[in-house]
């Protein structure tokens, strides 16, 4: 069932489909912690219904271009709509197709800034949603954290920074590699529910080829976070 909600930032606005994998806390604190500079170029994978850009440009975040990835039809044709429905057609240009084939797509030393909020959970882990449109959200299906910053290393330019949110128990995972990929950790951020919650998620930044001292930047609570925070993750348990 297609619904339409009120972002609540500026007239900005996007339709869901309860039929595929829904919006939540992840998608909104990752929105927060990307920089982008005016100038660059950039690229998502896996946009869903392309929430993670409007909210970058709703929240003053202005980029060049954003070129936004999509490996399911149906859902890449719902991101479509929510771009043309905020008026975003010339700066987002939304492509169905496998992140896996990103350097096929663009090139090397395409993009200043990647970023993605991808499936948190290997096959084998957790029960798996009949609903295949979910499922492929949720679980390392269709791509693994493997593949994902194997393709971000191939498009960024030296120097190019990637961002991803994840869960906090894969973060050993993340790291591993990113460092494999030549992707540097130079930011991450906890993200916990409250004050008595232990971390669930983690953000991280990263850029291509530099040597960087890693900093962990102070813990985000959720609770915190106003008419946002309000927002359920329905695959965070």
């Amino acid at each position: 069932m297609l619904r339409k909600e009120n972002l609540k930032i500026g007239n900005f606005s996007i339709y869901q489909d309860t039929d595929f994998f829904l919006y939540g806390t992840d998608a909104v604190v990752l929105s927060d912690f990307i920089e982008v500079k005016k100038n660059d170029i950039v690229v998502e994978f896996g946009t869903g219904n392309l929430i993670i850009p409007i909210l970058l440009w709703a929240k003053n975040k202005k980029f060049k271009k954003l070129y936004a990835l999509e490996i399911q039809k149906e859902v890449c044709e719902l991101a479509i709509l929510n771009r043309n429905i905020n008026n975003l057609q010339d700066k987002i240009e939304v492509i169905n197709a496998d992140l896996k084939d990103a350097l096929k797509i663009f090139g090397s030393e395409f993009a200043n800034v990647v970023f993605t909020n991808p499936p948190y959970r290997k096959v084998n882990s957790g029960t798996i949603n009949p609903n295949i449109k979910k499922a492929i959200a949720r679980h390392e299906i269709m791509c693994t954290i493997e593949d994902v910053v194997k393709s971000a290393m191939q498009i960024l330019k030296f120097g190019g920074r990637f961002y991803m949110v994840y869960r906090s128990d894969r973060l050993t995972d993340a790291l591993y590699y990113l460092r494999l990929y030549k992707l540097e950790p130079s930011l991450i951020r906890f993200v916990h529910q409250n004050k008595d919650k232990e971390s669930s998620l983690v953000l991280i930044e990263a850029k291509k080829g530099k040597q960087c001292t890693l900093k962990v930047d102070k813990p985000l609570f959720v609770d915190e976070m106003g008419y946002y925070g309000e927002l359920q993750k329905e695959d965070a348990e």
